[in-house]
């Protein structure tokens, strides 16, 4: 199968999206601030980045023409809405489904393919090289859990702090559990293999 360059796949991304939101393509890549526009765009980076390698700056470019933080608010926007609201939750998950079970096999799952596998199948019999690119993947694995821990821990924090509700007591019993567990992510985030 001939190999799908990282801009066509960020198009046939942003593509997917413009046509289950059904907005224009043209609008939904242009600079446009109109928040359906705006919407659709933070979709398709945060698709991007949920099913590619391609870094923020890439995925910036290659949909409407972002940078880098434009894409890191975009997703990072996606996650909070999907986590206040299940109803957008559900959505996002009906929508990420969808795009599993109609563009990915086409594609011959060639998306998820990442520098890891091609590493691997690059080292040949080399078990040196093997457990050291098997050593770098469970590292950064460990690293974007821990980043992920990290955010679902200070958004429940936020939560709860901001609870007018909560009594007191509860609170500090609570902040001191979420400051227990930051502590422990950090001792696992330093525990590299």
């Amino acid at each position: 199968m001939k190999k799908i360059s990282k801009e066509r796949r960020l198009e046939i991304i942003a593509v997917f999206v413009s046509d289950q939101m059904e907005i224009p393509f043209e609008k939904m890549m242009s600079k446009s601030r109109l928040r359906e526009y705006t919407e659709a765009r933070q979709i398709a980076h945060y698709i991007a980045k949920k099913y590619t390698n391609c870094s923020l700056a890439v995925i910036g470019a290659s949909i409407g023409g972002k940078n880098h933080a434009t894409v890191l608010h975009s997703i990072s926007n996606i996650e909070n809405i999907m986590f206040q609201s299940k109803t957008f939750r559900y959505t996002m998950e009906e929508l990420c489904k969808r795009f599993e079970d109609e563009i990915l096999p086409k594609l011959g799952n060639i998306m998820l393919k990442d520098k890891y596998h091609n590493d691997l199948e690059n080292a040949g019999d080399d078990e040196k090289k093997i457990t050291d690119i098997i050593r770098r993947e469970h590292n950064r694995h460990l690293a974007n859990y821990h980043f992920e821990a990290m955010k679902l821990i200070h958004n429940v924090e936020k939560h709860i702090l901001n609870d007018a509700v909560l009594e007191g007591f509860r609170k500090t019993h609570i902040h001191e559990m979420l400051m227990d567990q930051k502590k422990r992510l950090n001792e696992l985030k330093y525990a590299k293999v």
